[in-house]
Order: structure tokens, then sequence, then C-alpha cells
């Protein structure tokens, strides 16, 4: 689906479309180029989480946080919401009952039940009450996560999914709208839900998506293929840039090759081109492995943000060597096993099917071996009758070497006509003390094809 012309189809806005109907092996334009792409992986360590404790690569989202930063708070759920505001500075040891926590208000949706509970040293007295009702609560700055802002926008790469869920449950609020590709059974969608003011999840697979509506029927998904479907594509990112600021999570499979993954941001690049400067995605969340797996090597800042991205995107980008006919047979062999190895009892279908497919190979192969006997035949009559146009005498000759008994002067007397002498192995063979009619021809055949192999003309007429 891929070409060198990708490039030229993303600057004039020809869509997703576009780049699904060039074909080939060139690697696509470099998407969201005005976004800071960071590999999570690289980021030093942080405290976060449930329990506060040091999470791996979390140094972009922990402490410490300055006044004014909006905060995502630790509600022990992933689907319970509240991002707040840094509104003061951590708390002394003088400070009695919240000795290490900081002060932040509530200003997004309601905070869950145990937001104002004793994480942080917040006490269940009167006091603490009053101000979580006012909005302002003492927490832990081990327990929060940074929110981060619109500028610079972001791409995230990610590995695991409890990263991507985390992603999900601390970047986005009630002011964002989010369009997720890979949605699978909705699992991750059902938590963009509860902190998004709006959420759409596609698939590719309409089973997928008949079964994520099944699961979820509140929410909404829808089935869509980015690279077939551009103009749905575009309808469905306008809609969303209505409701609130865009952001994307992208999940086509955490195992998936780094330039399939990439083939999916391309395509989502060229939509954002086409689509008003007000209506780009303030954050990209990716999670793969393969793509996590190049940005191992590549030189990195303190917060994860990739230097050199061109040569990183090329490396990713990509299209592995094409592989041999053998190796797309296994493949396909593959997927039609675990295609019939997902499928319920049916009864001997399976059973039934293979035996149909391997008599319709053991029937194609009996043809070919018909038409390579036929061919064979028809090559060796062609290769005679050449022969026998390049002299005329050969056939007379030939005649008397099958007639003659063995070792008879006509024999002797053809051979030396040929230029040749008497041959025992190939010649006129013995059986019940008679020439065998088919060691003649052969023996003639080899002499000529000799005596005229340095003539240009004689080669000429033998053709093949």
């Amino acid at each position: 689906r891929r070409s060198s012309a990708v490039a030229a189809m993303a600057q004039a806005g020809g869509g997703v479309g576009a780049v699904a109907a060039a074909g080939g092996g060139a690697v696509p334009e470099r998407p969201f180029q005005g976004h800071a792409w960071t590999a999570l992986g690289r980021c030093a360590s942080g405290h976060g989480g449930r329990a506060g404790g040091v999470l791996e690569g979390w140094s972009l989202f922990g402490g410490p946080f300055q006044v004014g930063e909006v905060v995502a708070l630790e509600q022990k759920s992933n689907l319970r919401h509240c991002h707040a505001e840094v509104v003061g500075d951590i708390l002394g040891t003088d400070a009695g009952p919240h000795a290490g926590a900081q002060a932040v208000r509530v200003i997004s949706g309601a905070c869950g039940a145990t937001a104002g509970g004793g994480n942080g040293g917040a006490s269940g007295d009167g006091g603490e009450s009053r101000a979580a009702a006012a909005g302002l609560l003492h927490k832990d700055p081990r327990k929060m996560a940074r929110v981060l802002p619109a500028v610079p926008p972001r791409v995230l790469i990610m590995a695991d999914t409890t990263t991507y869920r985390r992603m999900a449950k601390t970047q986005v609020g009630k002011q964002d709208a989010v369009l997720e590709i890979g949605s699978a059974f909705g699992e991750c969608t059902r938590v963009l839900s509860c902190h998004a003011a709006a959420v759409v999840g596609v698939d590719v697979s309409q089973e997928l998506v008949e079964e994520s509506r099944r699961r979820n029927a509140q929410l909404r998904f829808e089935w869509l293929d980015c690279f077939e479907e551009p103009d749905r594509l575009a309808s469905l990112w306008a809609e969303l840039c209505r409701l609130g600021a865009l952001k994307i999570f992208v999940d086509v499979g955490g195992d998936r090759a780094a330039p399939d993954v990439c083939q999916v941001l391309a395509a989502l690049g060229c939509t954002a081109s086409a689509a008003p400067t007000t209506s780009q995605p303030q954050l990209i969340v990716v999670k793969s492995r393969e793509l996590a797996r190049f940005a191992e090597d590549v030189a990195c800042s303190e917060l994860g943000e990739i230097q050199d991205v061109a040569s990183w995107w090329a490396a990713a980008a990509a299209p592995p060597p094409p592989r041999s006919v053998k190796q797309e047979k296994r493949k396909y062999s593959r997927a039609r096993k675990a295609y019939w190895a997902d499928q319920p009892d049916d009864g001997g279908a399976y059973a039934a099917a293979h035996a149909a497919r391997e008599a319709q190979w053991t029937a194609a192969k009996a043809k070919v071996n018909q038409l390579r006997l036929r061919k064979k035949e028809t090559a060796r009559k062609e290769l005679l009758l050449a022969w026998r146009r390049a002299c005329p005498s050969s056939a007379i000759i030939a005649a008397r070497c099958r007639s003659a008994p063995p070792g008879g002067a006509a024999a002797t007397a053809a051979a030396a006509a040929d230029g040749g002498e008497p041959d025992d192995d190939d010649g006129a063979r013995q059986k019940d003390g008679v020439c065998c009619p088919a060691g003649g021809p052969r023996v003639l055949l080899r002499h000529w094809l000799e005596r005229l192999s340095g003539s240009v003309a004689a080669e000429g007429r033998m053709g093949s």
C-alpha cells in the first residue's frame, strides 16, 4: 500500500486514502513533525502510582510540582477521575498532620470518595472535611502525576499495557476528546470514557467492534479502516475536535512490527495535515514494543525526548525485506491452522475441507507431471527432427544400425562414415542377439552433435 509518493501525497493533503492506494516499500514521511517524540523507556524513574512507589520511566510525570501545574490525583481506580491545580509548596514538619503534603485545588470533575482521605498526611478532622468541600486538598506528591501541558505537543511511546492504561487515567481530562485507534474489546475505551468529555474507539475488525458494543453498550465504537476510509476518519476527527482538545491513543497490537505501526501513524499524519491548525492533536499515546525497542539505542534527553527523530523514524519505518514464496506459504498455512483452531466443533468440517484440499493438490501434481512428460517427449521429437534435417543421410544410417546384427559390417561402416568409432557403451545394445533399436539413434545423434559443435551455422540449425 505504500510507495515513494507518500510524502508528496501527505504534503498535497491527499489524505489516508492516497497513502493506502500507494503500494511498495518506501519509508513514509514522518508525521507530526511539530511534536516532541518521547520514549518513556528512556526516561528516569519517578514516584507515582497507587502506593507512591518508584516507577520506571516516570520522571516526566513525577514531582517536584510547581505552583500552577495541573496534576492527576491518585484515586485507587482507573475509572475514577480527579484533576487538580497545585496551589502551594510542600509543607514542612511544622504543618502537623499535613507535613510532607502539597495543597491542590480540584479543577475538573468531581473527586472520588477517596480523594479527601488520609493519603499524604490528611486527617479526617472537621478542617480537612471543610477544605475538601471547598475543593482544597492536601495530597502526598508521590501519589500525583503531572498532566502534560498542551505546549509542546507530544508523541509518547511505551511498550507495556500498564503504562498505556496509566496514561489513559492521568493524561485525559474533562476538556479532552479522545480517538482510540485499535480499541479491540473496549477495555481501555472504558477507562478513557471515565475521564474524557468524549471518546470514540475504532477498530478494523468487525467482530471486535460488535463484541465491544455488546460489552459496553453506553460507549461508541466504529468499524473503520484508517487506510481504506480516509473520509470517515477525517469526519470523525473533525467531530471530536468540536467536542474538545483532541488526544489520540494508538494500540494496534503491542507486538506488531514497527513498520506497520509507523504506517498507521503516517496515515493519521495525513489526516492531520489536511485538518486546520486548531485541530491538531495535543497528545498521541502509542503502545508498541517494537517502536520502544528501536528507541533503546538512540540519543535521548533526560526526559526521554528523542534527539534525532528523523534517523530513528527512518530505521523504525523501513520495511522488512520481502519474504520468499516458501515463507509466504508457511505464513498462510499457519494462519489457516490458527483460524480453524479457534473455530468451535464443526462436526468434521475442517477435516473434510482439509481432505478436499489435499485431493486438489494431488490432482494438480498429477496434471503437472503429465505436462512435464509431454513437454519432454515433444522436445525429444523436435531434437530428432532437427538432427535429421541437418543431415538427411543420418536417417538411412540409423535405419541400417537398427536392422543390422550386433557387430555387423553395416554398424561398422555407419560409424566409419560418421567419422567415429563403434561405441560399446551407448551404441546398439545387445538383447537376445538383436541390436536394441534405441541404441543406434542415440549414438549417431551424439556423433553428429560432436562433429557439428564447431560450426556456427550448424549450431544455428540445431537450435535448442
